[in-house]
């Protein structure tokens, strides 16, 4: 998985702003689904592969309990300013000692197989 990030970077590279862009309406429209497919209430929510932080902040807006997961530095930079609280590193492999209502996953590409992503 040591492609995961160096691809990751040249996409930061390549796409200024992926990472570190603002957060977006697009972004608040995203996690409504969290509502349609979770029901409504404030939720514990595990965000992984969370890139800067744009989808975790948006579900944060809407009240829901975030913890992020990410792996790109200059991702968990981003993400922290927007005053997330994220653990960086690799989803595979972190220990997370909570249990969450919801975990998302919004936007990977190549990670695993598909039976692992689900």
């Amino acid at each position: 998985m040591e492609w995961v990030s160096k691809f990751y970077k040249l996409q930061e590279e390549y796409c200024p702003g992926t990472y570190t862009g603002p957060v977006t309406e697009d972004n608040h429209l995203k996690v409504k689904v969290i509502e349609e497919m979770a029901g409504r209430g404030n939720k514990d929510l595990l965000e992984l592969g969370a890139g800067g932080g744009q989808n975790a902040f948006a579900s944060a807006v809407l009240g829901h309990r975030v913890v992020a997961v990410e792996m790109n530095p200059q991702a968990v930079q981003h993400a922290r300013s927007l005053g997330i609280y994220v653990i960086e590193g690799d989803f595979y492999q972190v220990d997370l000692d909570h249990k969450f209502d919801v975990a998302v996953y919004w936007d990977g590409f190549g990670i695993g197989t598909d039976g692992e992503q689900r």
